[in-house]
This record gives structure tokens, sequence and C-alpha cells, in this order.
């Protein structure tokens, strides 16, 4: 398979995978009956989640030095890890939307 196929299908992939997540997420602390309401926290909550992990990123690599940036890049690792897992799981286990 072609590179930038495959590279295309994995960032697709992980789109919708953050999507998803973030349907649980907003489902899991967001009580609404309002389908655009619902709609509109979760394209609020992709956004401002790309928004600040863009900033935790460029930011601290000009300002710190790599020994100060690398454990700062696996604490932003692991909460993407955390927030996948548990939006995933309170989508699958509320199954509400």
């Amino acid at each position: 398979m072609n590179k930038n196929i495959k590279s295309l299908l994995w960032s697709l992939s992980l789109i919708l995978v953050y999507f998803y997540a973030t349907k649980g997420i907003v489902s899991l602390f967001w009580n609404c009956s309002d389908k655009n309401q619902f709609d509109g926290r979760v394209m609020f909550l992709i956004y401002l989640h790309i928004f600040i992990s863009l900033i935790l990123i460029i930011i601290p690599y000009h300002i710190l030095v790599p020994q100060q940036v690398d454990p700062l890049y696996k604490g932003i690792i692991i909460y993407h890890v955390l927030f996948a897992t548990t939006g995933i799981a309170s989508n699958i286990l509320l199954k509400e939307r």
C-alpha cells in the first residue's frame, strides 16, 4: 500500500477515535437533551483539545531544554491515552447517544 494512503488512513482513524471519545466524555459529564447542543459541545471540546495540545507541544519546545521537555511530552501522551480510554469506555457503557 502506498505510504501516503496508509498515513492518511491512520490519521483518519485517529480523528474518528478522538471524535468518538469526545462524544463519550460529553455524554458522561453533561446531560444534553438537545442534539444541536450536544454536537456543539462535542465540537467545542475537540477544537479546545487540539488548540491546547498544540500550545503544550510547540511553546515548551522553544522555551525549555530537551531534558525538561521530554517528561512534559510523556505527560501529554498519557493524558491523550486516558482521555481516549475514558471517552470510549463511557460511550460503550452509557450508550445514550
